[in-house]
């Protein structure tokens, strides 16, 4: 009689002790998600990323406005070229 009442204490001693770190474990779970929400709202609301990718954009249409005007303007800047190499030639 007196095993059994021992049995039963460590029994429940066990259960204990899995709740305790069942709890302990939900606890770093919960904490892990509030770091992971937090983290997620920081990224959201920064504005570094936006302002960047912004100035890229603008780069990236000044590039394009520039090679279209270099093809537009190609054949007149070859003849110009063309033109002040043959006077530098002839002087």
């Amino acid at each position: 009689m007196n095993l059994a009442g021992n049995t039963s204490a460590a029994v429940n001693c066990r259960v204990t002790w899995n709740k305790s770190i069942a709890l302990t474990q939900r606890a770093k779970e919960k904490s892990i998600m509030n770091y992971i929400n937090k983290l997620m709202v920081r990224v959201r609301e920064s504005k570094k990323g936006q302002t960047m990718t912004e100035y890229v954009l603008i780069v990236a249409a000044i590039a394009v406005a520039g090679y279209i005007a270099y093809e537009g303007l190609e054949g007149g800047i070859n003849t110009i070229i063309t033109n002040v190499t043959a006077t530098l030639k002839a002087a």
